[in-house]
């Protein structure tokens, strides 16, 4: 007398409660060693992919249907799935319908929902227009509210342009390094600009300047930078007019305490003196924001600032970037290019869960 019982029963059951899309979604059931059953059949819904199938031997689709005949232990069955593409929905889900079939008949039915979400920024708050004067506050002009929505961590490039390219200013601090180290090269006044960074100013200190910034912070970047610098990396902001000779200068080994000085001299200066560096700020566990903390250049009299701001998910999927306009009208006498910061406030929102999902 057989002991398999003609009724499948499923006693455990797991799918990911959600993914990104194009992130694999595993699922499985586990069922009772009793359970009858000779054949699977699973039901792809549209836009979901097939990635990989566990304890399964051999099997084949037709259309969106995979047929499993072969299975190499009784009683479990696992798949991993994936979304296929990226989604305009800030949510999207899918029926994965699974049918257990036992001599060409159905004998158990059981469906998983996959759901799928995306993350997504939104506008909330930011001028209209700028005025840029000689006496304005340039780290007051652009200052922005952006909604964060989504799961896990959000990679964030902020670009503006005046004209037709968007760029994006390299990070504040080290461009501001390189730019001092290259110039003074060029200038051929190394000396003096180590002599004048590191003068203090105020009048009762007995000729030394005072220590204002963790020193093992700025023994932290001070290396940092060096790597960067040694390795080739360059603000491509700066141009090959500036950095052509400063290049060379670099392969002589015996520049390289100079460099080290001047750079760990002039950090303390740039970070206390220069808004570009501590205009931004964010919550550090939610918003990567790549390249570092932006700025964006004005050099068009009276024209339209397109501010974009371009973003990752954590499986890297980029998705359409949220474009902000904002007109310029640059009232000073004298015009030049000016590097403008653009502070962004991140307002947080995590999704939820809709009930019964």
């Amino acid at each position: 007398m057989s002991t398999i019982s003609d009724r499948l029963r499923i006693i455990k059951e797991y799918i990911a409660p959600w993914a990104l899309p194009k992130e694999e979604v595993p699922f499985h059931l586990i069922l009772d060693q009793t359970s009858r059953y000779d054949e699977v059949r699973l039901k792809l819904p549209p836009n979901i992919l097939l990635k990989d199938m566990f304890n399964v031997g051999e099997y084949k689709q037709i259309d969106d249907e995979i047929f499993v005949n072969s299975f190499k232990t009784h009683g479990f069955f696992g798949c991993i799935i994936a979304y296929d593409d990226i989604f305009e929905e800030t949510h999207v889900s899918r029926i994965i319908e699974i049918n257990f079939y036992y001599k060409g008949k159905k004998v158990h039915s059981k469906s998983l929902k996959a759901n799928f979400y995306r993350p997504r920024l939104e506008f909330v708050e930011g001028p209209e227009e700028i005025m840029i004067s000689d006496k304005v506050e340039i780290e007051k002009l652009l200052k922005f509210k952006i909604r964060v929505m989504g799961f896990g961590r959000v990679g964030i490039k902020i670009e503006g342009t005046t004209g037709e390219q968007f760029n994006v200013s390299s990070e504040p601090l080290f461009r501001e390094i390189v730019r001092r180290i290259a110039t003074a090269y060029r200038q051929n006044n190394q000396s003096e600009s180590k002599k004048s960074s590191t003068e203090d100013t105020s009048e009762d200190n007995g000729g030394k300047r005072p220590a204002r910034i963790d020193s093992d912070w700025i023994m932290e970047r001070t290396s940092e930078y060096w790597d960067r610098i040694q390795e080739g990396q360059y603000p491509e902001d700066l141009g090959d007019e500036l950095l052509i000779e400063f290049r060379n200068w670099l392969k002589d080994p015996t520049n390289a305490e100079k460099i080290r000085e001047v750079i760990s001299v002039q950090i303390e200066d740039i970070i206390l003196d220069s808004l570009l560096f501590y205009s931004e700020r964010f919550p550090a566990d939610k918003v990567d924001l790549k390249f570092g903390k932006p700025s964006v250049e004005i050099d068009i009299v009276g024209d339209i600032l397109k501010m974009r701001y371009r973003y990752w998910d954590a499986h890297e999927n980029e998705y359409s970037p949220l474009e902000i306009n904002v007109s310029v009208d640059d009232v000073r006498k004298r015009k030049k290019q000016i590097d403008i910061p653009v502070e962004t406030e991140w307002i947080i929102e995590p999704y939820y869960f809709e009930e019964g999902v």
